[in-house]
């Protein structure tokens, strides 16, 4: 986990303010989510990657809605865009029936049990779902009505010369009470 972490924190370095919330949720990826991604979370959009980079994920705030929670503390919901980039030729192979890449991002998301087809522990749909409170008063999409939404697409070098790209883009919303501003904390 040491050299993981060190690597995370390589490919942060320089990428200025890091959300408390955003890591959270790295880091409940890096220890419970797909090994092949360990050390491969980064904070913000990334817009044109290295293909050498690829697997690669990046996390960022959608937008953010603050309402009052009481008369001590706010609601702040953030819905979250999780965008995971996976090289397409990485996977070539003669398989006449299976497309390459995006099998291998649809293991990386959502990896199906053939028993009775729930997601798979070490997904990252797995984590997101099993991982629902990822500290004191912070929560990932609960409530009857919020949802994991997974959205996949194929990038031919919409990420820059050369980078063939499958993508999967998930959506889930992140949930905390904070103090309200000027209200003494205790």
């Amino acid at each position: 986990m040491e050299n993981n972490t060190q690597q995370n924190n390589q490919n942060n370095q320089g990428q200025g303010y890091k959300d408390p919330i955003i890591q959270k949720l790295i880091d409940v990826l890096e220890e419970f989510g797909p090994p092949e991604l360990k050390g491969r979370y980064y904070h913000g959009d990334v817009l044109v990657p290295a293909k050498t980079d690829l697997p690669m994920v990046s996390i960022s705030r959608d937008r953010t809605r603050i309402t009052q929670a009481s008369d001590l503390e706010d609601d702040n919901v953030m819905p979250l865009v999780i965008n995971v980039l996976y090289d397409y030729t990485r996977d070539l192979t003669n398989d006449w029936n299976v497309q390459a890449g995006i099998t291998s991002l649809w293991r990386l998301m959502e990896q199906r049990n053939p028993d009775n087809y729930g997601v798979m522990e070490g997904t990252i749909a797995w984590v997101l779902r099993q991982k629902q409170q990822l500290g004191p008063k912070l929560w990932l999409a609960v409530g009857p009505n919020e949802v994991l939404d997974i959205d996949y697409g194929l990038g031919i070098e919409r990420r820059g010369p050369g980078i063939f790209s499958v993508e999967a883009v998930a959506r889930i919303s992140a949930r905390v009470h904070s103090p309200r501003p000027g209200v003494p904390t205790v």
